[in-house]
């Protein structure tokens, strides 16, 4: 599934701050939610549900393996806007801020001159918890569902989120500043329902249960997909799954078409990913959905940097790739940070973890973490090129990582130094915790419960350790 490197181009660019653009470039970061990379074509899927995104993606610059630090929204996004992997023991339930102290993406550009806008389908991802920290506008679209029950996913599909970039770019005062422009989509999170025009990758004969309504999804929640899922009914889910994807990619095209139009006026920097994948009964637990599991299929996420050959000739300094092309390192959500500030020239707060994207360097330590309420059933991985060392009950494991067959591996030094390097993050956690005030909670709204309930955030038949998946 992992091509070699392509060179494209010989256009390079450099990760240094010194060698900023002429002109600052205005920066797009679209967020899939709950998107695996393997379920699109330009990674190999053999279903074509992204056709528009592979055409696009071939003059961008694609990272084969990118990780993501956490198995649900709220550490990975806070990761991707800082720059930092998840800190131990910081759950991030529902009604807690993300970490005033820590500087995030939108501030440090806000700071450097950038006009700051998000417009996010993600409840977790909105003001009242932190999320809209250094935007000049934050546009939240999460919607209550219906109270008859009937269908509402399309009220927070690509569609809904376009028209609210499309009312925030029209209405744009006249402004000479470069735009940093953060989008949320949603569509391949569950409920699965996908419009009728994008539903051919189910069974045609289909008859079961499982027809896109939210109801029809909750057991996934609890249950292993042996005890949930006949052949037919999993072919049903990932075949609206894939569906969801094809939604977006018709929506994404217009997203483009709408930054092309109103963001025509200096050179544009588009860097696509997700948070998080999703399972479809994978691995030893064989669970389904996410928020938990450190797996490919959850920490596998699809990364397409475009635009780079449109700022211009830079001094090279130590990049390593190409404008175009493909890069086979593996790279983690942490390097989004420094990445879109080098690439503008502004320097980098302390204590990052990541690294620019334009320097990818082979052997370097990934966490995947997710902290439960009680610290035993916290999950952790450290991810280093092919191999991921998993903490799991019976002690740590070393597996493969790169083909989501969870293939045991016999190497004994390896493992000891993946397990020293979570020793390392554990102790940098608690140095940062330590330095940071005290958590703050906020109340949660029922407006906000009721739309995190609709996405099985919280309150669907789940284990009580893990309700706020």
């Amino acid at each position: 599934m992992r091509a070699v490197l392509v060179v494209a181009l010989g256009l390079a660019l450099g990760a240094c701050t010194d060698t900023a653009p002429a002109v600052a470039p205005h920066i797009v970061l679209v967020v899939c939610d709950t998107l695996r990379a393997d379920h699109l074509p330009v990674y190999g899927y053999h279903r074509d549900t992204a056709p528009a995104l592979s055409a696009w993606a071939g003059s961008g610059l694609v990272f084969e393996q990118v990780t993501a630090p956490s198995n649900w929204t709220r550490p990975s996004m806070l990761s991707v806007f800082s720059g930092r992997h998840p800190e131990e023991r910081r759950q991030l339930r529902p009604g807690e801020p993300f970490p005033t102290e820590v500087p995030l993406l939108a501030e440090l550009l806000r700071d450097a001159g950038y006009e700051t806008v998000g417009v996010s389908a993600n409840p977790f991802m909105t003001p009242g918890l932190g999320a809209a920290r250094g935007f000049d506008l934050f546009v939240p679209i999460g919607r209550r569902p219906p109270e008859d029950g009937s269908r509402w996913k399309h009220l927070i599909a690509t569609g809904a989120v376009v028209e609210r970039v499309e009312y925030v770019l029209q209405t744009r005062p006249d402004s000479d500043a470069p735009v940093f422009l953060y989008v949320h989509l949603m569509d391949p999170h569950l409920p699965y329902d996908p419009p009728e025009d994008h539903r051919g990758f189910t069974p045609p004969d289909y008859a079961g249960g499982f027809d896109g309504a939210w109801k029809d999804f909750l057991p996934l929640h609890r249950l292993a997909a042996p005890d949930v899922l006949g052949a037919e009914d999993r072919a049903q889910v990932i075949g609206l799954y894939d569906g969801e994807i094809a939604r977006m990619d018709a929506g994404l095209v217009e997203l483009r078409a709408l930054v092309a139009e109103h963001l025509a006026d200096r050179p544009v920097l588009t860097l696509l990913t997700a948070d998080h994948g999703e399972a479809f009964g994978e691995g030893e637990s064989g669970r389904w959905a996410h928020g938990h599991g450190t797996g490919p299929w959850i920490a596998g996420v699809p990364l397409v940097l475009h635009g780079l050959d449109a700022l211009g000739p830079r001094a090279s300094g130590s990049a390593s790739v190409p404008a175009r092309g493909r890069v086979p390192t593996r790279v983690g959500l942490v390097d989004v940070l420094p990445t879109l500030l080098d690439v503008v020239g502004v320097p980098h707060p302390p204590d990052l973890d990541g690294r620019s994207l334009l320097d990818p360097v082979p052997g370097r330590e990934f966490i995947v973490y997710r902290a439960h309420p009680r610290p035993d059933q916290d999950e952790l991985a450290v991810v280093r090129d092919a191999l991921r060392a998993e903490r799991r009950p019976a002690g740590w494991q070393l597996v493969r990582d790169d083909d989501g067959r969870e293939e045991p591996v016999q190497d004994r030094a390896a493992l000891a130094a993946l397990e020293r390097a979570a020793g390392v993050w554990s102790q940098a956690s608690r140095r940062r915790l330590e330095a940071e005030t005290a958590g703050t909670t906020i109340e949660v709204s029922d407006e906000l419960r009721d739309q995190l309930e609709a996405l099985g955030y919280l309150g669907v038949a789940v284990p009580s350790d893990d309700e706020d998946r």
